[in-house]
């Protein structure tokens, strides 16, 4: 509860944070870094057979 009231009462730390994630997402999970985990974890499990 006092996360929740502490976070309530600034605003601005709150803003700032979920830019921080947003800007985050948009850097890190873009459909080309997702499509190359994908190969790069296939890769991988084609490894073991």
């Amino acid at each position: 509860m006092e996360k929740i009231k502490f976070f309530l009462e600034n605003d601005e730390l709150r803003e700032k944070i979920a830019l921080a994630g947003y800007n985050s997402v948009m850097k890190n999970c873009t459909l080309k870094k997702s499509v190359e985990k994908l190969l790069a974890e296939s890769e991988i499990v084609r490894g073991f057979y």
